[in-house]
């Protein structure tokens, strides 16, 4: 029970961090392109 929870943190931590990096790469985009 405690590895599947421990899994579905992993995953979550992950899906948060791409969207962090992919919205601070979006950032740095416009700042070049600007």
């Amino acid at each position: 029970m405690m590895l599947s929870f421990s899994v579905i943190c992993l995953r979550f931590g992950i899906l948060t961090l791409k969207g962090r990096l992919m919205a601070l790469w979006k950032h740095v985009e416009a700042r070049m392109s600007g």
